[in-house]
């Protein structure tokens, strides 16, 4: 099938039923390849390279725009407030879509280019916000200026990656009120020596 000007997929109209393709490809088959994207989606394999010649990279570019956009900037709520509503949004993404998640995470350690792609694409824009977040909480005071902040940042990617692990995905409605109060807060308070 060879695409017209106004079909190809660089084009908006196209994208969405690429993006759809390859994310149902991804779900099939973790090891993603144009051509799956090319006849689900029923585009110029051609066409489709030109435009995205690393699969990671529209991989990354569907999920982004589908599933797991970067979480908003709650604001100026206080620092527990701020973190409560960031970690639900991160929650939430994990229980809509655990498949994903855990095909992504059997992927990321064996494929590098999808590794480089989900960091710029996925981590690195929540690691913003969470940086907005912990930046403000220590203008007001509410944070340890020596906080390790990479160690409070991983903390609750790693929890949910240890929960996708165990294919038990957290869902239950405190959940995010308790990873704030028990695990990043006290990584970002000063600690008083027993």
């Amino acid at each position: 099938m060879i695409l017209t000007n106004q079909e190809t997929p660089a084009g908006s109209a196209a994208r969405g039923p690429i993006y759809a393709a390859v994310i149902e490809a991804f779900r099939t088959d973790p090891a993603l390849t144009h051509e799956a994207v090319a006849d689900r989606a029923g585009v110029s394999l051609p066409a489709l390279r030109l435009r995205w010649p690393a699969i990671a990279d529209l991989l990354m570019e569907a999920l982004v725009a589908g599933c797991f956009p970067t979480p908003p900037d709650p604001g100026e709520l206080g620092l527990r407030e701020e973190l409560v509503a960031f970690i639900s949004d991160l929650l939430r993404e994990q229980a809509l879509h655990h498949d994903l998640m855990t095909a992504l995470a059997a992927r990321l350690p064996v494929d590098p280019e999808l590794n480089r792609a989900y960091r710029r694409r996925i981590i690195l824009p929540r690691n913003e916000v969470a940086k907005r977040i912990v930046g403000r909480a220590v203008l007001r005071g509410e944070v340890d200026p020596d906080a390790d902040l990479d160690l409070a940042f991983s903390a609750v990617p790693a929890y949910l990656g240890y929960r996708m692990a165990l294919l038990d995905p957290v869902s239950d409605p405190g959940a995010a009120e308790r990873l704030a109060d028990r695990l990043v807060l006290p990584l970002l308070r000063r600690c008083r020596p027993l």
